[in-house]
Order: C-alpha cells, then sequence, then structure tokens
C-alpha cells in the first residue's frame, strides 16, 4: 500500500493515510477490520475539597460527568482533626520534657489521603481499559500530590496537566476552559 500521508496525533500515534487521504492504517488506535478507533479520554478536575471526573468520548467532544469525590476533612479546622495533644518524650541526659512533632499535619495528611483515593480510581479504571489517556485540571499544591501518586504506567497515560482550580465550574464552563482537543 502507498502511504500519501503520515499525521502525528500525539507521541507513538500515527495516522496513515492512502492517497485517497482515507485511513490506511493507524499505529495505535485501529482494531482488527481496519477501523479506526476513537480514543475516550478522563478528564479529572480536582483541588483538596472535592473532584470531579469526566470522560469524552473524543478529543473535541463534550465532557460528561462520571463520578463526583468529596472530601470533607480538608474543610474541617486542625483542633477537629486531632483530638490528642502532642506526644511528649523525655530529654536523652535530665529530666526535661519535650513535645514531638508530628511529621505531616492532620491537613495535609488528608490531602494526601485524599490524592491517593483519586489516583486509585484513575487506575481502576486503566486497568478496566475505561480509557486511553486522561487529563488532570488541578489547584497548583493539589497537582504536585497527585503527581506524587502518580504510577509510572497511569503517567504514560497523561496527556496533559493544567494548574488550575476549576472544580466550581460547571461542565460546559469546564470544557470551554480546556484546549479545543484534548
Amino acid at each position: 500500500m502507498f502511504v500519501f500521508k503520515a499525521v502525528r496525533i500525539r507521541q507513538g500515534t500515527w495516522l496513515y493515510l492512502d492517497a485517497s487521504l482515507k485511513l490506511a492504517k493507524t499505529s495505535r488506535y485501529q482494531n482488527n477490520n481496519g477501523v479506526l478507533n476513537m480514543s475516550k479520554i478522563w478528564v479529572l478536575s480536582a483541588n483538596s475539597g472535592n473532584a470531579k471526573l469526566f470522560s469524552a468520548d473524543t478529543p473535541i467532544g463534550p465532557l460528561t460527568e462520571i463520578e463526583t469525590f468529596d472530601n470533607p476533612e480538608a474543610r474541617l479546622k486542625q483542633s477537629e482533626l486531632t483530638t490528642d495533644r502532642p506526644g511528649r518524650s523525655y530529654e536523652s541526659h535530665g529530666d526535661a520534657r519535650h513535645s514531638m512533632e508530628v511529621e505531616v499535619s492532620p491537613h495535609e495528611h488528608e490531602q494526601i489521603r485524599f490524592a491517593k483515593l483519586l489516583m486509585d480510581r484513575i487506575e481502576q479504571g486503566r486497568l478496566k481499559n475505561k480509557f486511553d489517556r486522561f487529563v488532570i485540571v488541578a489547584a497548583p499544591a493539589f497537582l504536585g500530590l497527585l503527581r506524587t501518586n502518580l504510577n509510572p504506567t497511569l503517567s504514560k497515560l497523561l496527556s496533559l496537566e493544567i494548574d488550575k482550580d476549576y472544580t466550581a465550574l460547571k461542565t460546559d464552563e469546564l470544557r470551554t476552559r480546556l484546549p479545543e482537543r484534548l
């Protein structure tokens, strides 16, 4: 078959068109019959308090809400998250006692737990082949926590990161803030 034009969709994915500009083959999204499979895209919009998971059937298609997550612990005061005073320890020499400091504050612990929960949900979707790639739109500080919970397989499927907090936007408004082609 004579290939007229090769078009790169994204890194590692090429469309090969014949002379009549019909799809000849693709290096990734083609089934056994030579029919192009459109990639399903998941979009996670999150901050430390809540998150929404969306799906788009095509790179330029509308978003459909799949699931909503809530983390009410992120909105609690630190005194409501902990019930005790810090532990105490004795000085190695003498009778003095000092309070022990925690390595991670209770708020940070809740944010880390929530970020892990969200990435576990994305991983479940990957294992069930629910999407081909995904996009993360998150508040800047929370985006860092999400990145630390990405496993290497998921990070290969991550096509776009946007460091904005769009969790309060409606689905249609969110889609207008995203690039035209996901």
